[in-house]
């Protein structure tokens, strides 16, 4: 069997009663099923964990949630599970209610940080676990115990007990454990965190095809910004239980909505200014050093005072340019392979951070040596104190 083929039947398939096309009309199969979120809270100990969170995951798409140890990531994801239920609010899937609904009978499975695969069981008995739950017939267990393992690429490893995996190959084990009932919606609680940098990166290529090929809802809880930027369509970045912006990779990165946002995704640059005048989606602002500045606004609509500008480390330029003009002294430099990073402080110890492309000029700088800096106007953004 191609793996196109695979990839079909795998996704065409489903034994849930609640979302399974096998029951319905074929054109039903058709209909989004969005999962839609509406004022939902939870609070442990009088203490709100998730505040009021409202948001759209659309069918089909890999969602992120994204945020610090503590931000309440991975409860929202137990609330969605059913391993949790929400105080305030609704959760739905498609016109399907499931609050109040038990964990087992959503049409939702989750991998867990650490896979929760069972030791006395082999890669394809693990597999066939959740199905005989299910009860499945012999037969079809053993067919798509087949398709799913074909899909992550574990065919030849049926046999093999979990322990003598790696732990890439446990952590495709479990998905292929969550995809095999055919869910609506698949959870990932940080499954990557405990695999090696090469690994991490290699797993997060293929969880992406396979969530592509399937076509399948994807939320993902993680707090490493690098996995959430290469893989999501769209990133909820939380704090202290709340979302602070939800939007696509790109949007978030270059138009983040406040500091938090800013500094959390990536690194970044903050230099404090004045605000002038605001004209035709333009905002005026005069830096420290006196310089002024015409900053393009995005969705912040900053007040009159003082203001934060922010830039990226890749947007500095050594040398004097058109643009913002700074002056700053080498504090620290870093080899990153192909790319170099340097800590500056300006004159009055601000720090800038710049990152480029390693070349002669750019590793030719030494210590303690004051540069000309350069930041095109065009990247500049203001963005607002966090709330």
């Amino acid at each position: 069997m191609g793996k196109g083929e695979n990839m079909e039947r795998v996704a065409r398939r489903s034994p849930l009663s609640i979302g399974s096309t096998d029951d319905r009309p074929a054109d039903a199969a058709s209909v989004r099923q969005d999962l839609v979120l509406e004022s939902v809270s939870y609070a442990i100990a009088g203490r709100q964990v998730v505040k009021d969170i409202s948001l759209t995951v659309r069918d089909g798409e890999f969602f992120t949630l994204l945020g610090p140890s503590g931000c309440g990531k991975t409860t929202l994801l137990r609330l969605i599970a059913g391993f949790e239920s929400p105080q305030t609010g609704s959760i739905s899937l498609g016109a399907t209610r499931l609050e109040g609904l038990p964990a087992a009978r959503r049409p939702i499975n989750t991998v867990f940080q650490n896979y929760a695969l069972f030791p006395h069981l082999n890669v394809a008995g693990n597999v066939a676990f959740g199905l005989r739950m299910l009860k499945w017939s012999r037969e079809d267990i053993a067919e798509r115990v087949d398709e799913v393992l074909g899909l992550v690429q574990l065919l030849d490893l049926r046999h093999r007990r979990v322990s003598e995996l790696s732990g890439g190959q446990q952590q495709r084990v479990a998905l292929a454990r969550a995809l095999a009932p055919s869910p609506k919606v698949l959870l990932l609680d940080e499954p990557l965190s405990a695999l090696d940098l090469k690994l991490r990166r290699d797993m997060q290529v293929e969880l992406k095809r396979i969530q592509t090929e399937l076509r399948q809802t994807v939320i993902f809880v993680t707090h490493d910004q690098e996995e959430a930027l290469s893989m999501s369509d769209r990133i909820a970045i939380m704090r202290d239980g709340d979302i602070l912006q939800c939007e696509t990779p790109a949007a978030l990165y270059t138009q983040p909505a406040d500091r938090f946002v800013a500094a959390f995704l990536g690194e970044a640059n903050f230099l404090s200014a004045k605000l002038r005048a605001i004209d035709n989606f333009h905002a005026t602002v005069e830096m420290r050093n006196g310089q002024t500045a015409s900053i393009a606004l995005g969705r912040h609509m900053p007040a009159p005072g003082e203001v934060t500008v922010m830039f990226r480390p890749e947007d500095v330029e050594l040398g004097s340019g058109p643009g913002l003009s700074l002056t700053a002294s080498v504090i620290q430099k870093s080899y990153l392979g192909s790319d170099l990073s340097f800590q500056l402080h300006l004159r009055d110890g601000t720090p800038v951070k710049l990152r480029s492309r390693a070349s002669a000029a750019m590793e030719a700088l030494r210590i303690g040596q004051q540069v000309p800096l350069s930041i095109p106007f065009e990247q500049l953004r203001i963005v607002g104190e966090t709330r």
